[in-house]
């Protein structure tokens, strides 16, 4: 079952990142994908937000083709993670 997925536009220093990071722990829910999206396309702005905790990153601007990959990419790797987990709560 997907649950949900984060755009994110701002990427200078993760404060919104590390409050729903913080927010899941608290509330014991499994982690969202968090996607930033800015307009700065250098590597080392994509490597900064990919080190603050992001799951990936996008620069604008893009296509809708490439949202919806994006997008894709990111629903089914939810939905895979969430297939894994209940075999193994099956098989446990």
């Amino acid at each position: 079952m997907f649950v949900g997925l984060i755009i994110y536009s701002i990427c200078k220093d993760g404060i919104w990142y590390k409050i729903i990071r913080e927010l899941e722990i608290k509330n014991n829910i499994k982690p969202t994908p968090i996607i930033a999206v800015t307009a700065h396309a250098l590597n080392i702005d994509k490597k900064k937000c990919l080190d603050i905790g992001m799951n990936d990153y996008m620069s604008k601007p893009f296509t809708r083709e490439e949202l919806e990959i994006m997008l894709t990419k990111w629903v089914l790797e939810k939905n895979k993670k969430n297939t894994d987990n209940m075999q193994i709560e099956a098989l446990g």
